[in-house]
């Protein structure tokens, strides 16, 4: 699994919260929004509207709210928490 993200984004921050409130490590990738690199043809692969956040976990998951619904192991009833207030 991979995250991509931009720490000041709204929707990057919530998933990033939700994974840390898990207990996942997950391997992230920051991706500079100021900077014209978000869309270069490597990234649009990845997400074809060059947006944030975006999950690797074998397939691709470029949207907060799907992405605080997914079954990942871990969790508290502050997860829990997070993924309803993601609605």
């Amino acid at each position: 699994m991979k995250l991509y993200h931009y720490p000041a984004a709204q929707d990057p921050w919530r998933v990033s919260f939700f994974i840390t409130e898990k207990g996942l490590t997950i391997p992230s990738v920051m991706v500079d929004l100021a900077k014209p690199g978000r869309f270069a043809p490597t990234f649009r692969v990845l997400n074809l509207f060059c947006a944030i956040p975006v999950l690797e976990t074998g397939r691709r998951h470029h949207d907060q709210r799907g992405i605080c619904h997914l079954p990942l192991s871990g969790g508290t009833a502050a997860a829990q928490s997070i993924a309803r207030w993601c609605l």
